[in-house]
């Protein structure tokens, strides 16, 4: 199980409302889970200065940023009796999760 995820995020027009609502989500799992979970939200924005902690790059954009379009999923295979094993699912797409990404552009899914 993981205690500490850090999610780097940037481009979504409403990115504040977002985050808290991950953040809300998050919260309420804890508490139902009894585990303090770490989750660090940091804003990728190219137009701050380089290689801050908002800004990764060596040099300064005032548009955009590349960004992993991935999900990594964890489960437990509960099928065999004695104790299930656990995986991780790596699921990297070309999408932004946004209906007119999703909806009207060719998309892949590795």
């Amino acid at each position: 199980e993981f205690k500490r995820v850090v999610i780097f995020y940037g481009g979504a027009v409403d990115e504040d409302r977002g985050m808290k609502t991950w953040r809300r989500l998050l919260a309420e799992r804890n508490r139902r889970d009894n585990i303090d979970r770490i989750v660090e939200f940091i804003p990728l924005i190219p137009s701050d200065p380089p290689r801050s902690k908002t800004n990764p790059l060596g040099l300064k954009i005032p548009f955009g940023v590349h960004h992993t379009k991935m999900f990594l999923m964890g489960y437990e295979d509960r099928s065999h009796k004695i104790s299930g094993k656990h995986y991780i699912r790596v699921v990297v797409h070309t999408a932004n999760l946004l209906p007119g990404d999703t909806n009207f552009k060719v998309q892949g899914v590795y």
